[in-house]
């Protein structure tokens, strides 16, 4: 069963208008409108600093709110998993890349076999020289990742 969902753009010229404009949407005085309300956040520190920032402006002394879900993209997927019943078990990140990595292989395989043997060295290397050029830009942001991570500490 599909159910409505509303979404909505709002423009806001500064950050902190943004954030203000945030919070006035995000429903912290009602638990049944909070809890069927979930948030969409990048990550999960992003999620962390928008909760902070709702208990801020929302938050007086001597009151409670009730805070919706503020989730990522892959919590939400996560989320919606254990609500439907009878659904295998889903992928770790690590699976879907060597099950993306076998298919892109079998591919290559298949569209040299109908190429003439001389052709076929050269388009193996063109698709592996590609296949190693996709994975190499995640590697180069976690070692980018790991050296700052050395030059902070």
């Amino acid at each position: 069963m599909i159910t409505a969902r509303r979404t909505r753009l709002h423009r806001a010229p500064t950050l902190p208008a943004f954030r203000a404009a945030l919070v006035a949407l995000v429903p912290v005085d009602s638990i049944d409108r909070a809890r069927e309300t979930f948030v969409l956040v990048p990550t999960r520190s992003a999620g962390q600093l928008l909760r902070r920032t709702i208990e801020d402006l929302r938050l007086r002394p001597g009151a409670a709110i009730v805070l919706p879900d503020v989730l990522t993209r892959r919590d939400w997927y996560e989320r919606l998993h254990q609500r439907t019943p009878g659904l295998p078990r889903l992928l770790t990140p690590f699976e879907r890349e060597v099950l993306r990595s076998r298919r892109y292989m079998k591919d290559v395989k298949r569209f040299t076999a109908s190429v003439e043997v001389p052709l076929r060295k050269i388009v193996m290397l063109v698709a592996t020289s590609l296949f190693l050029m996709r994975s190499m830009p995640r590697a180069n942001s976690v070692r980018r990742c790991s050296i700052a991570r050395r030059s902070l500490a």
